[in-house]
């Protein structure tokens, strides 16, 4: 069984989200402190055939556009 395949078991302990959420967060705010990091899912409760997916977004520090009406 390789490593990705015993993810995905409920009896094992699953280190991925906790350790993602530390690692990743310290590397963006490296890199860009404007970016922000969010799990998307870790096994065991990610789909089938899949397994970590994270989403890094730029938070905006400019003011929302205000609407214009003609």
């Amino acid at each position: 069984m390789n490593p990705y395949e015993a993810m995905g078991r409920e009896d094992l302990l699953n280190p991925c989200r906790p350790v993602g959420e530390v690692a990743f967060t310290a590397f963006a705010r490296a890199v860009d402190a404007r970016i922000q990091v969010a799990c998307r899912h870790c096994p065991p409760q990610a789909p089938e055939g899949a397994y970590c997916a994270w989403t890094f977004r730029l938070k905006s520090t400019r003011p929302p556009l205000e609407p214009t009406y003609e």
